[in-house]
């Protein structure tokens, strides 16, 4: 009986491994939807995901969190960064990656660090639109009442253009500045007449690679304007305007306000600057006090001072928008024609034509009321004068 059942056990535990193995090899078509194949090919909420970082440098501004950014997506604006120096404004001209601005709206393929751009020595001004019904203390001949106009965002110098700046680029023709009235590299240029600060608003432009805002017969370049005089040293020529006045220039010569380069500021946005971007009712720019923020007759010592610097009182001497001296030092040129307000929304005066060309702010030689932030005046527009200069502002597009 025992011999009868070894063999019988064998057979039977083969028959019933191939049987296992038959099932096991053999597999439905859901089963093969299922199996090891379909594991390699993940579901697209299991595929690993690239990221890259996007790193802001302010270079010296405020701190920027870096961001991480899934490949082919595009990393979010931040807000922009702030910097600021003793007595020095700077405004911010965007993020740049390398020598180009960098577009938002494109996508991260790789780690990019993107570095914030400055620009020294400027301030950023916020725009706004005048209603025109508005009430302005002191009282404004600019800002009228049923005159509605929009001031666009600028950026503004933060100080009158300096004679060093000014020596760049241009020369002054048969007086200079002299001891008697403020000499040195950061002593404000005058003597420079109203063709003259347009001349050098164009090759600064030029210079540093902006748009020039001025066109003169469709010509950007002062150097080939009709009429441009010139003084050249070495391999070194410098520029100044006619001596007498100009009716191709005063007819001829156009403004681009969406040029990038620099300009000199409209009548509208001057005071718009003065009174601190309409936060500010003070009668100078800056202070209801003159000895606080301007240099002028009486503290002068009939003479100009070094910008930015502060006045007898010992207090700093920027408005609300860290902006120095728009009262007093020197007068400062406008854009505008002096041949009253025409209700024009372009932030000028909006007249075409004229004999004197807009200053404002008065000088180191003037009393306390043609100081205030409200007082206009003009000169003939070739008139060079001890105690005239300018200052720049550039469109903020």
């Amino acid at each position: 009986m025992r011999k009868f059942f070894g063999p019988l056990a064998l057979t039977l535990c083969a028959a019933l491994t191939m049987s296992f193995a038959s099932c096991s090899s053999g597999s439905s078509d859901s089963e093969e939807k299922t199996g090891p194949t379909a594991v390699t090919t993940e579901s697209p909420e299991n595929v690993a995901v690239t990221t890259y970082t996007v790193t802001f440098d302010s270079d010296g501004g405020s701190e920027v969190a870096s961001q991480t950014v899934e490949s082919g997506k595009t990393a979010t604006k931040p807000a922009d960064p702030a910097k600021s120096g003793e007595k020095t404004s700077y405004a911010f001209l965007g993020w740049y990656n390398g020598d180009s601005a960098f577009d938002f709206a494109s996508t991260i393929e790789s780690d990019v660090t993107l570095k914030a751009k400055w620009i020294e020595g400027f301030a950023k001004v916020t725009g706004t639109t005048i209603k025109g019904d508005e009430t302005w203390t002191p009282s404004s001949d600019v800002f009228v009442s049923g005159r509605s106009l929009t001031i666009a965002d600028l950026y503004v110098c933060d100080h009158e253009v300096t004679q060093s700046e000014y020596k760049k680029y241009c020369k002054y023709v048969s007086s200079g500045p002299r001891d008697t009235y403020g000499k040195g590299d950061n002593f404000p240029a005058y003597y420079v007449n109203w063709y003259d600060a347009v001349v050098y608003c164009n090759l600064r432009s030029m210079d540093e690679g902006l748009t020039p805002c001025y066109t003169l017969g469709e010509e950007t370049d002062p150097s080939k304007w009709s009429g441009i005089l010139s003084t050249t040293t070495g391999d070194v020529t410098k520029y100044c305007g006619p001596s007498r006045q100009s009716s191709a220039w005063d007819g001829g010569i156009i403004m681009n306000t969406t040029a990038n380069g620099y300009r000199l500021p409209t009548e509208a946005e001057w005071e718009y600057i003065a009174r601190e971007g309409k936060t500010s009712g003070t009668t100078y720019s800056g202070s209801n006090t003159i000895g606080d923020v301007a240099w002028y007759g009486k503290n002068s010592g009939s003479k100009s001072h070094e910008v930015k610097t502060d006045k007898l009182t010992g207090t700093d001497s920027a408005n609300a928008l860290g902006i120095y001296d728009m009262s007093g030092n020197v007068w400062e040129w406008c854009w505008d024609w002096n041949n009253g307000i025409v209700h024009s929304d372009t932030g000028a005066s909006g007249a075409s034509s004229g004999n004197n060309r807009v200053r404002r702010g008065a000088s180191w030689f003037n009393s306390a009321y043609l100081c205030e932030v409200a007082y206009r005046y003009s000169y003939d527009p070739s008139e060079r004068y001890n105690d005239v200069g300018f200052r720049l502002v550039r469109s903020s597009q």
